[in-house]
């Protein structure tokens, strides 16, 4: 009996970040490689709260108490946040993560706002 309370409480727990952290993509990217430069404010678990640096693309973030020009993004599974710490790097708005497959914790980054975007980090913008 506690296994199948335990499976069902983690279906239950998967299917509810689903929804909670579901990302848009802005019409302007739709289509498109733009690219810009982020910084890593903080994260848990794949998730994080990305600033925005570059002036010319703020308005796809949001002002939400101690940041600014900020968004919440879910990593797919092979980025190393550890190596994003403490840096600028780039990343492109993508309709969807390419991979999501990968297991990961339940620990949920908790953010207030509504600027949700899925990224793909890249080395450069071209």
């Amino acid at each position: 009996m506690k296994i199948i309370s335990a499976s069902l409480l983690v279906l239950f727990l998967a299917s509810g970040c689903d929804n909670k952290n579901s990302t848009i993509v802005p019409k302007e990217f739709e289509g498109s490689q733009k690219c810009f430069e982020v910084s890593y404010v903080t994260g848990i678990c794949s998730q994080a709260i990305l600033k925005i640096e570059n002036p010319n693309f703020f308005s796809y973030g949001e002002n939400l108490e101690t940041y600014s020009n900020v968004f919440f993004t879910i990593f797919d599974c092979g980025v190393d946040e550890s190596k994003l710490l403490q840096s600028k790097f780039y990343v492109t708005i993508i309709d969807k993560p390419e991979d999501s497959s990968c297991v990961r914790c339940l620990a949920a980054l908790d953010y207030k706002g509504t600027k949700k975007y899925s990224v793909k980090v890249v080395s450069k913008c071209e």
